[in-house]
């Protein structure tokens, strides 16, 4: 009967290792990839040139097109 106590205690001990360890993984994966968006943001914030500019010939095109289809 003791044995059995002591197997069972040594598996959930076992377990409960397993588990820290995967949790330590996920947050320390979650943790760079928290970093790595924020890099990515930092240099995308750090260009004179916003993500939909393209320049003063397409916005005047635009306008062209859509003043024909009134």
């Amino acid at each position: 009967m003791n044995a059995t106590t002591e197997q069972f205690a040594s598996a959930n001990k076992a377990n409960v290792e397993t588990l820290l360890t995967i949790a330590n993984t996920a947050f320390a994966s979650a943790e760079r990839l928290a970093a790595l968006n924020l890099n990515t943001g930092q240099g995308r914030a750090a260009t004179d040139v916003p993500a939909n500019h393209h320049g003063p010939a397409r916005r005047r095109e635009g306008r062209r097109l859509l003043a024909q289809r009134v």
